[in-house]
């Protein structure tokens, strides 16, 4: 499957957009490369707040497919309703940084979807949890 730009995808504009690329998709679950640039409103003398990481995660769940055929297009709004048993393994992120993001589909019902998320800084665990997901009436 070939995955458009997420800038595309997000209904976000730079420097908001974290997600770079998708690196692996398998069924339920995406494997995406993140980063925050050194223009980011988050970041102060090069670092960023690890909860940041969240954000990358809901982004990266975005990128896995919403449609009956399997493809991902232009999301309409949807919101971030629920997050649960986060884990935060660190208390800033450096800008420029690659970082991984798995978001594994858990759960989906309508518009409301279920995310186990990880995202690892050089291998290491930065952020791990749950997050629930709301399409926006009318969305895709």
């Amino acid at each position: 499957m070939t995955f458009p730009d997420p800038a595309e995808v997000l209904p976000h504009s730079p420097p908001a957009v974290l997600v770079e690329r998708v690196l692996a998709f398998d069924g339920d679950t995406v494997v995406c490369l993140a980063r925050i640039g050194a223009d980011s409103p988050f970041v102060s003398d090069g670092r960023a707040p690890a909860l940041v990481a969240l954000e990358m995660a809901a982004q990266a769940a975005a990128m896995l497919p919403q449609r009956g055929d399997g493809t991902v297009g232009p999301l309409r709004s949807g919101y971030l309703v629920r997050v649960r048993d986060v884990t935060l393994s660190r208390a800033d992120l450096p800008a420029g940084a690659a970082l991984v993001v798995t978001a594994r589909r858990t759960d989906a019902t309508g518009p409301l979807g279920v995310f186990a998320v990880d995202v690892r800084l050089d291998g290491e665990p930065v952020l791990a949890g749950t997050l629930a997901t709301m399409r926006a009436h009318g969305g895709p």
